[in-house]
């Protein structure tokens, strides 16, 4: 309705000039409506407040009321809605809105349908055009008048009816003032109409409809006829789940039909006379068809038919290992299917610092101490963590129940929702359950077909001592075989130092050291025991250098794989941004001295050249991690570790010391000492590995492979 008569007073007070809203009432049936009135720029709203936040549809309810009553040999079924979101409401064009009415066709001939519609203040002469629309199927405009009440009809053919009520629903469309976007007329909808006159045939309904079976088991479906003489039924469809006796005059009749099946011949079979499906070994989708001939017709119905197969995929973890650089890649393809529980998946165990908290100064100080992934979430940049994609094939059943089962290595492990650890999946009593006939369940079980369950390797555990099992129960309560996939958790020790005989004499008995600090392969048992993909920070001939692999140690004499015990993820962390820091330095290429220069303050960043033994002391013992020390006579025979330790208060020279200072420090005085014929004695790499025991001195080293359970064990 719109009024269109000029407004009928603007006052004048005082000064004052204002533009007055005036209130009226228009009263049709007990409605109370809001109109809206306009002069230029001067608007005036009254009645009841205007819909100001549309919804579409609007949230709520529908209430509906049904009957069907019986018209010589057919039947009348007329469904009311009177209490629908958006109904009894004064609408304008932006605020269309849409209901649904329902009418199982199931066994029924439509012989003719109606829908009406009742709304108030159609001004249809004057060019509102409130156009209503079935599943998108366009059956005209209301009509009506102004300020007043109507009824619609529209007539819907048999042939049309058919189609759109297919799935039982009738989705009811309705857009306001079709011809205009801006508040022009305006529409109340009372209540809507659904009537349908049938007939009723006979038919005959397959179950389970859908069907669903696992591979290699076996599924009886049944066929039940409606409206077949005096033991038939007249009252729609039954409950799938219920199959009521043959022979009770209240249940479908037992009848004997052919079956039939498309599903290829290695997916399953169907005995023709009883409808005894039997799946086979390879998963697939077909029909299953039940055909029945009564007197000269031939009834049949067929449904679809699945047969499952539980799939669980495990992909390789991620493998670089480092404090924030740049983020790793995640594999793209996961383990063979002939691999997922033989060989098992690999991931490693999370101690890195994925996202650069930690902050080392140039002197070798840390202004903030790096976190472990593993110790904290969400992690921006992670990268280590390994896939699980659980999924039934071929298709997502909508019934039934699927069960995730950790049956080994909880401790070793934990489960995110991401790759960057944003919420941890808490299993109950080591499994996760989908209810697939609950929506919501069955939403968040296919969600995970795409981003998948992501596990974290927390400890080292035995190889393939991670077991995940998927198994899948049907509707029919057949337990499936289940899918299991094992999994590797590997330490890599990065930071041990490694050592073999020296290469060139006359220091050949001395030995060379260097330290692992990078992993470069992919996280799969063949790169893990591969020492190329291992990395080493060494001193070469003129420079500390990062560019050589491991079997620059393991290939020729060595001695094995080195740290001390134990070292937190934190100091090893520490260690590697120490040894990094070093690269390029002078190194010193005769054996005198472990660190120049002599007077050395103890930062990294005024190091001149390194020893490569010395290079090990100043990485770990900067950290705060003791590995060799001298025993001093005048102290006791107290071993002094820390080459760093800026003391001094003794003089050392040939293995003799004097109590007076010397502006060197004594502990590097210590790391300083050399004697070819004494290397028992001093500091060589030799002696801080223990290939040779060290005398009146001490190392803290001891044997620790590189990799476990699997992988290299650099040189041990």
């Amino acid at each position: 309705m719109r009024y269109r008569n000029l407004f009928a007073g603007l006052f004048l007070l005082g000064t004052i000039g204002f533009s007055l809203g005036i209130s009226n009432t228009l009263s049709a049936e007990g409605s109370n409506d809001p109109y809206e009135l306009s002069i230029d720029n001067v608007v005036v709203t009254s009645g009841e407040s205007d819909v100001q936040s549309p919804s579409y549809p609007p949230d709520g309810e529908i209430n509906a009321t049904t009957r069907t009553t019986t018209s010589g040999n057919s039947e009348i079924y007329t469904e009311t809605i009177g209490d629908a979101p958006g109904m009894d409401q004064y609408r304008w064009y932006n605020q269309d809105f849409g209901w649904t009415h329902t009418f199982d066709t199931m066994g029924k001939t439509i012989i003719s349908a109606k829908l009406e519609i009742r709304a108030w203040d159609v001004d249809y002469a004057s060019g509102e055009r409130d156009i209503i629309y079935a599943d998108g199927q366009r059956l005209g405009a209301l009509t009506g008048s102004n300020g007043a009440w109507s009824t619609t009809p529209f007539t819907i053919s048999p042939e049309l009816a058919t189609t759109l009520l297919e799935d039982g629903k009738l989705y009811i469309f309705m857009d306001i003032d079709s011809t205009h976007s801006r508040r022009y007329w305006a529409v109340t909808v009372d209540w809507s109409r659904l009537t349908v006159e049938y007939e009723e045939l006979d038919y005959i309904k397959v179950f389970p409809d859908p069907a669903y079976v696992l591979v290699e088991k076996e599924l009886q479906f049944v066929v039940k006829g409606y409206g077949f003489g005096e033991n038939g039924v007249r009252d729609g469809d039954p409950d799938p789940e219920v199959y009521e006796p043959a022979g009770d005059d209240t249940g479908p009749v037992d009848i004997e039909a052919t079956w039939t099946t498309s599903v290829p011949e290695n997916v399953g079979a169907i005995d023709e006379k009883t409808g005894l499906f039997k799946a086979g070994k390879e998963v697939g989708q077909g029909k299953a068809k039940a055909t029945y001939i009564q007197d000269e017709d031939e009834l049949s119905d067929e449904v679809d038919v699945a047969v499952l197969e539980e799939d669980l995929k495990i992909f390789n973890g991620g493998s670089d290992l480092d404090n924030g650089d740049a983020p790793g890649l995640q594999p793209e393809t996961p383990v063979k299917e002939e691999d997922e529980e033989d060989v098992g998946a690999f991931l490693l165990v999370n101690w890195d610092d994925d996202d650069g908290d930690g902050k080392m100064s140039n002197d070798g100080t840390w202004t903030k101490d790096p976190v472990p992934d593993l110790t904290e979430n969400p992690v921006d940049k992670e990268d280590n963590l390994a896939k699980m994609i659980p999924s039934i094939i071929p298709i997502l059943p909508k019934g039934g129940t699927v069960e995730l089962n950790l049956v080994s290595g909880g401790k070793k492990i934990k489960l995110w929702s991401s790759k960057t650890k944003d919420a941890e999946v808490t299993l109950v009593s080591n499994k996760l359950s989908w209810d697939l006939e609950d929506a919501g369940q069955m939403e968040e079980f296919e969600k995970l077909g795409t981003d998948g369950l992501w596990i974290e390797g927390i400890d080292k555990s035995d190889e393939k001592q991670i077991k995940f099992t998927l198994k899948y129960v049907d509707p029919q309560g057949n337990i499936g075989d289940g899918d299991t996939v094992a999994a590797t958790v590997v330490m890599i020790n990065l930071g041990n130092a490694v050592h073999r005989l020296g290469g060139l004499r006359p220091y050949r008995d001395c030995g060379h050291a260097a330290m692992v600090y990078k992993f470069i392969g992919q996280c799969n048992k063949e790169d893990l025991s591969n020492d190329e993909k291992f990395h080493i920070i060494e001193t070469g001939l003129l420079r500390v250098t990062g560019d050589c692999d491991l079997t620059g140690i393991t290939r020729d004499h060595p001695w094995g794989c080195f740290t001390t015990k134990p070292v937190k993820y934190i100091d090893r962390l520490k260690v590697i941004s120490a040894a990094k820091s070093l690269v390029g330095r002078p190194a010193w290429v005769g054996f005198r001295f472990a660190l120049i220069p002599a007077k050395w303050n103890g930062k990294l960043s005024t190091i001149y050249r390194l020893r490569c033994d010395g290079l090990v002391e100043v990485c770990y013992e900067k950290n705060g991690i003791e590995v060799w020390g001298m025993e001093r006579k005048p102290d006791n025979n107290k071993v002094h570790y820390d080459i760093t330790d800026q003391t001094d208060d003794w003089t050392f020279h040939n293995f003799k010391w004097w109590q007076r200072s010397n502006k060197n420090p004594d502990n590097l005085e210590e790391h300083n000492q050399f004697s070819f014929s004494q290397l028992e004695r001093v500091l060589v790499p030799a002696t801080q590995c223990g290939h040779l025991k060290p005398v009146n001195a001490a190392t803290k080293f001891i044997k620790q492979d590189l990799c476990v359970p699997i992988g290299s064990k650099g040189g041990n």
